[in-house]
């Protein structure tokens, strides 16, 4: 199961909306194949898994960090990929939280006659995919806030473009790999100008989904994240001049009206 969620972590920043998930078949006490999942409509981890172990699948054990799926999505069913290929036991960490699984996906399993067993390194497969499993369970994003501030808890200094060291901005880069979108308000955006890209994963990763919180709309419709096919969404206050919503989105920004709140937007 280490090895499963070894595995499952490769896909960081890929699977999206979908989780991480690894899958290793053991057959005769060795590893006979293993996979992960890459992307979302890619093949899931367990038919990479038993791809690999062809033959060698059969009577074998299969280890994953989520249970397997038994619905019709992008790809088929795992369950009847796990049944086809002769594996005689399942070995997850947790049940996926998804409606459509649930303890479904083990249930199947049993009734295609293959023993099902849940619960191995189980807190080690929530704290991977904790974004996924908390949308899942509450229907809300999974937040992290990054600070950078000053010894007196101050957010900028004086003049400096940076107040952390190169170390930390590596750690930051690494929260950006793991998460979809990357959120500012207009002020960070006037005051910083941030790419809020993924440039220290060139080539695996592309640029997350750019949010702006812009009360007043004060993005320029020219702005350099525009018109490049990326991603970006601004939230604006539902009295926000019609003419300069229009433009954005001729930029390609999704604009999105929300109330208003004290000081703001109502984020809730």
């Amino acid at each position: 199961m280490s090895r499963a969620l070894e595995l499952a972590a490769r896909g960081t920043g890929m699977t999206f909306p979908n989780p991480l998930v690894g899958a290793v078949v053991v057959s005769g006490g060795e590893i006979a194949g293993e996979g992960f999942h890459e992307g979302a409509g890619r093949p899931h981890a367990e038919v990479v898994a038993l791809g690999e172990a062809g033959e060698r699948a059969r009577g074998g054990v299969l280890y994953c960090n989520l249970e397997p799926c038994c619905h019709h999505g992008r790809t088929p069913p795992c369950t009847d990929a796990i049944a086809a290929a002769g594996i005689s036991r399942v070995e997850y960490a947790i049940h996926d939280p998804d409606v459509r699984v649930m303890g479904k996906g083990a249930r199947r399993l049993r009734e295609l006659g293959i023993e099902a067993v849940g619960g191995l390194m189980a807190g080690e497969a929530i704290e991977l995919n904790l974004p996924y499993v908390h949308r899942r369970l509450t229907g809300r994003p999974f937040i992290v806030l990054k600070l950078a501030l000053t010894l007196d808890g101050r957010l900028a200094g004086g003049g400096e473009r940076y107040l952390t060291c190169e170390a930390s901005r590596g750690c930051v880069h690494g929260l950006r790999a793991c998460m979809e979108a990357i959120a500012i308000g207009s002020g960070t955006l006037r005051a910083d100008d941030p790419e809020l890209d993924r440039r220290l994963f060139p080539g695996c990763l592309g640029p997350p989904v750019r949010m702006v919180f812009d009360s007043g709309l004060s993005l320029d419709p020219g702005h350099r994240w525009l018109g490049r096919g990326e991603p970006v969404i601004v939230y604006c206050g539902r009295k926000a001049d019609p003419g300069r919503v229009a433009r954005l989105r001729d930029a390609g920004a999704e604009v999105v009206p929300l109330p208003a709140a004290d000081g703001g937007l109502d984020l809730g």
